[in-house]
């Protein structure tokens, strides 16, 4: 990680050194000097925003590392024309179409270059995330062999939480595909304590599908696992950048669930306690789609949505879809 938030610096240096000389030849304005300064570190916290820098996809097959920087871009966009506007800057376009060009392809190749550095120390034993598998015996079986055999999955099955082709839990201390059985997939989570995993693989399971699976998620982000992210993997990583601030901090957002009444709170069932996790909203989810239709299980599963997979661009779109609904009374009564 050291090494994606030097490599994204230097690139932020690069970014802002060929604006600047391309652009100026030279006689930079002040206003351009103090935006090729702190650019830098802006492209960084762009990054951390979208997500760039979170352990479950860095390395990980997939487009979600070259989405993060798309997402970054857009965020730096937004915040320096924000910026420019507001502080009446005039920012020269010619300058940020070469910083914003050069991001891209430094940001793209960069993520190019790590992976597969990271790649080829994973097959050689390194950088793997000590991991537990959970599910059917036939299932885990066949999950270990494939990221055995593939290491730049980077992970490394050690425990395997599973159950027998009846369904039937299989005895702790017996064994599959060389990796020792630690309990059934029900005792995921203590297991995940005591034996300190990075990661959690869920095979193809039955009973670990749908709500089953989101719980196992949501118990496992409690301990600072992250919910299901691609090939069925609850990876050791942070959540969306500045999330977990944005949850307790003051009692009302601009965005987020639908406040709920004392009464409604001391009713709520293990599910919809997880609601409780970010903020109010003055509008949400619930109140772009339908708003008076829904029932309380379809407003609930907006709202677990909601926490589950909160952005800034999130925001963004239910504040311009809440316009849309305000003004065309769909839903309200």
């Amino acid at each position: 990680m050291r090494r994606l938030f030097l490599a994204d610096a230097a690139i932020g240096v690069l970014a802002a050194t060929c604006a600047a000389t391309v652009r100026f030849d030279g006689a930079v304005p002040d206003r351009h000097v103090l935006l090729s300064v702190s650019l830098p570190i802006a492209w960084v916290l762009a990054v951390s925003l979208g997500n760039g820098y979170e352990r479950r996809f860095v390395g990980q097959a997939g487009a979600e590392e070259y989405r993060a920087i798309g997402r970054a871009l857009l965020y730096l966009f937004a915040g320096l024309s924000i910026v420019s506007y507001a502080g009446d800057l005039q920012l020269s376009r010619g300058y940020m179409v070469i910083a914003l060009g050069v991001l891209t392809v430094g940001g793209l190749c960069s993520r190019k270059v790590i992976r597969r550095r990271l790649a080829v120390r994973r097959r050689a034993g390194e950088c793997l995330q000590r991991t537990l598998v959970v599910g059917r015996s036939d299932s885990v079986s066949s999950l270990v062999d494939s990221v055995t055999t593939d290491r730049s999955l980077g992970l490394l099955p050690v425990a395997a939480c599973a159950v027998d082709l009846a369904g039937r839990p299989m005895e702790p201390g017996s064994e599959i595909a060389g990796v020792p059985v630690v309990g059934a997939p029900l005792d995921a989570v203590a297991a995940v304590d005591l034996l300190g995993v990075e990661a959690v693989a869920v095979a193809s399971h039955p009973d670990l599908a749908g709500t089953a699976l989101r719980r196992l998620a949501w118990a496992l982000e409690e301990r600072g696992g992250r919910e299901p992210g691609q090939r069925g993997v609850v990876q050791d990583a942070p959540g969306p950048a500045g999330h977990a601030d944005r949850r307790r901090a003051g009692e009302m957002s601009l965005v987020g669930p639908r406040p709920p009444l004392p009464s409604e709170v001391l009713a709520y069932e293990s599910d919809a306690i997880r609601r409780l996790h970010v903020r109010p909203g003055m509008t949400g989810l619930w109140q772009v789609s339908g708003r008076s239709d829904l029932s309380w299980d379809e407003s609930l599963k907006l709202d677990l949505r909601y926490v589950d997979n909160w952005s800034p661009i999130t925001d963004l779109w239910i504040l311009l879809r809440t316009v849309r609904a305000v003004f065309g009374h769909h839903g309200a009564y």
